[in-house]
């Protein structure tokens, strides 16, 4: 890993020894030393997703959540099933509700229940030497590295059922990378376009798909970059739910 690779690995390691919450591991981390203030970061948010789902999945991790903080925050949206912690006022989630939280860091915003979803070592990461970390976490970059980008347009000839039906039909079009759904744009037959990504997934229009797009069933749907990028970046006004 590059020298920039080890400061990310160490502070996402650093974070996850002090509990962080899943909206503290992209803002990044800061060092007050006599000498002034270090900062690390910000991360990629896909990046840090990668990597602690491949310490996830090695069992050195649990997300854990404060029982009585989650209830006053609202509805979950990306986990409901918990098991009571080794501390009687946490919960830790599912192993698999854990890693579908960890597949979706646009969820991971403050003042929400998946956001104030706790990153903490498990008792076999705690006895894991940083070494064995940081070898996990190199091998989780260098697949991310090797994830490769799908292109699809798929027309949909159904109309919206509701006030904008005037609007027609319309061409979905989406940027699928290593499986995930990375940006989503609606082009409407008379011209409206919506566009959606992990910034901006949800609004008075509608949102963006969480479901995988497997590629052997959308391989008919295919296009490429360059036809993409031509047609999602046609016409003369930006996404109407974007300007």
């Amino acid at each position: 890993m590059n020298p920039a690779d080890d400061d990310f690995v160490e502070q996402t390691h650093l974070l996850v020894l002090e509990g962080s919450h899943l909206f503290e591991f992209p803002i990044g981390s800061r060092d007050l030393l006599a000498s002034g203030t270090v900062h690390h970061g910000p991360w990629d948010p896909t990046d840090c997703a990668g990597v602690l789902s491949g310490w996830l999945a090695r069992g050195w991790l649990t997300l854990t959540v404060d029982a009585d903080h989650a209830e006053v925050l609202g509805e979950t949206t990306w986990w409901s099933r918990t098991s009571v912690a080794s501390d009687p006022n946490f919960r830790d989630l599912d192993p698999r509700d854990a890693a579908t939280l960890l597949r979706f860091p646009a969820m991971w915003l403050p003042g929400t229940p998946d956001g104030n979803v706790m990153v903490c070592a498990s008792d076999s990461g705690e006895a894991v030497p940083y070494s064995e970390w940081s070898a996990e976490a190199e091998r989780s970059i260098g697949a991310m590295e090797r994830r490769e980008s799908r292109f699809y347009r798929r027309p949909w000839d159904e109309p919206r059922g509701d006030q904008h039906d005037a609007w027609g039909t319309c061409v979905y079009y989406f940027w699928v990378l290593g499986g995930v759904v990375e940006q989503q744009v609606q082009r409407y037959d008379d011209g409206t376009t919506l566009a959606y990504d992990r910034y901006h997934r949800e609004d008075e229009y509608g949102f963006m798909t969480t479901e995988p797009l497997e590629p052997t069933e959308w391989e008919p749907f295919s296009v490429g970059l360059a036809t993409y990028q031509r047609e999602v970046e046609s016409g003369p006004m930006g996404p109407l739910n974007r300007r």
